[in-house]
């Protein structure tokens, strides 16, 4: 790899780059991401500046570890830097990076999506971004919190194609309900997608697509479960 990275205490703070100027030095906090062609890196950085360099991003990735997340084969983002996530893409800096299947799955199964308050989301949280949570109060993941972007959907069921947050028990479908957080009058709005239902606040909705307001507090039960979720 024509380049070199170099610690500061315990993280990596700066890379060297050779080109043909001269050496390169760069900051790892100016860095919004790698991208790769084949045996070519790119950094891309905030100012706009792109350097290239001979290498693989396997490489990079196992050098900087959990500072930089692997959304996609050719792209290695700096997790500080993430405005959004979405299935299909993370905004950083303006720019939106696509997310493969493959690397949202594995986001997801290592919780760094949606199975707990982890490092991404407290950035998030501090940024202002994710506004509404779900807290599971009892099943597969109680005591894990989840954010909510305004205005989008946090969607539970049991399949990894549809679902944020997966869940096991065969009484639960693909797509079983989505929460909506509308930040502008602060309230919570449960959707049943279903036809074994959900209970909200132990009344149980059967229609599906029947969606209703809720509050902060009110719990939504998935089928006759013990998947339990708590709003705000």
């Amino acid at each position: 790899m024509d380049c070199n990275f170099y610690k500061k205490g315990q993280q990596y703070e700066y890379m060297e780059i050779h080109t043909q100027h001269g050496l390169q030095r760069i900051l790892l906090e100016e860095v919004m991401f790698f991208s790769s062609d084949v045996r070519i890196v790119e950094v891309h950085l905030k100012d706009e500046n792109v350097y290239r360099f001979y290498g693989k991003l396997d490489e990079v990735q196992q050098i900087l570890g959990e500072a930089f997340l692997r959304c996609h084969k050719s792209f290695l983002v700096n997790r500080k830097k993430i405005d959004r996530i979405s299935r299909e893409w993370v905004w950083i800096g303006g720019k939106q990076i696509p997310v493969s299947r493959t690397c949202y799955v594995k986001m997801r199964q290592q919780g760094l999506l949606g199975n707990n308050r982890n490092k991404i989301q407290m950035i998030l949280e501090e940024n202002g971004v994710a506004k509404g949570r779900v807290r599971c109060v009892s099943g597969k993941y109680q005591g894990a919190e989840f954010w909510i972007y305004p205005n989008e959907k946090l969607i539970l069921g049991r399949g990894y194609d549809q679902a944020d947050v997966v869940l096991d028990e065969p009484e639960i479908s693909r797509e079983h309900c989505w929460i909506q957080y509308n930040d502008k009058v602060d309230r919570y709005y449960i959707c049943n997608r279903s036809v074994n239902g959900i209970y909200v606040n132990d009344v149980r909705l059967e229609e599906r697509d029947m969606m209703r307001e809720a509050q902060t507090g009110d719990r939504l039960r998935l089928a006759d479960t013990n998947e339990i979720f708590e709003v705000g």
